[in-house]
């Protein structure tokens, strides 16, 4: 039985230790800021400037609470490899004995349950002071959009924080992919007001497909919400895929090289 119980007990450590890298140095009152303050204060920042606008709070409310996994899901996953890369332990992920599979995906684990977490708070603030209808709510859906989304950007985190490996430029990518999820994922106007190209990129982005399942949700509606999470799911699972791929791409160009230096 412990054999059996041994790679799970691994698996759990690594996602932890990826986890606590985010936070270890943190002051309980940075993180209390980081992931309490700063996400709601975003959250109100965009509601009440559609609010302002003469348009229904309830809307925007929903779409950024929803796009608050993102802080988790995308800039975790992120700020863990440029950590990595400013430390100068990313040549002994390279190459340690741990599968290199293993290793990302418990780097994605507690990110996504994390972002979901952060999603669950600002809905709180959306139904509580923003007019959210929460009474033909079906929860048990709403949750499983919620958990779907949620890793389908931690995969696009993922996705963008292997780059790091080459040289890029993280903090421009992490923004970048930032605002494409904010600009092009329905948060706080339809997808349908995009030119038709835009609309394109906005189908091949994880949060579109997940937010329009989690609005019809709220609203008590079904049609479509199924079809909607398939391609939430598919499309962060591509993303996560895509990442694993160009690590394993890296590996092999370090033993090409002869060096782990790949930046």
């Amino acid at each position: 039985m412990s054999l059996l119980f041994q790679p799970i007990a691994r698996w759990l450590r690594l996602a932890l230790l990826g986890y606590r890298a985010l936070f270890a140095w943190l002051t309980p009152l940075d993180y209390l800021t980081i992931k309490i303050i700063e996400p709601i204060a975003q959250l109100l920042f965009f509601t009440l400037l559609g609010q302002f606008a003469g348009l229904d709070p309830a809307y925007f409310a929903l779409g950024n609470a929803v796009r608050l996994a993102s802080v988790s899901g995308l800039y975790g996953c992120v700020v863990v490899m440029m950590e990595e890369r400013m430390s100068g332990t990313l040549q002994l992920v390279i190459a340690s004995a741990t599968p290199i599979g293993q290793t990302l995906v418990a780097r994605m684990a507690l990110q996504g349950l994390d972002g979901l977490l952060t999603t669950l708070l600002g809905l709180g603030v959306a139904f509580l002071f923003f007019g959210l209808d929460a009474s033909q709510v079906q929860w048990v859906w709403l949750l499983g959009a919620l958990l779907i989304t949620s890793y389908a950007i931690a995969g696009l985190g993922l996705f963008v924080s292997i780059f790091g490996v080459f040289g890029v430029d993280l903090t421009f990518a992490m923004n970048f992919a930032y605002t494409l999820l904010l600009l092009f994922c329905g948060v706080n106007f339809p997808v349908d007001a995009l030119p038709v190209p835009l609309q394109l990129v906005a189908n091949l982005l994880p949060l579109t497909h997940g937010l329009a399942a989690i609005r019809a949700i709220v609203a008590g509606e079904s049609s479509g919400v199924l079809l909607h999470l398939c391609w939430e799911a598919l499309i962060g699972l591509l993303y996560g895929l895509s990442g694993y791929f160009l690590f394993r791409y890296a590996e092999y160009r370090a033993r090409v090289l002869g060096t782990l230096d790949l930046v």
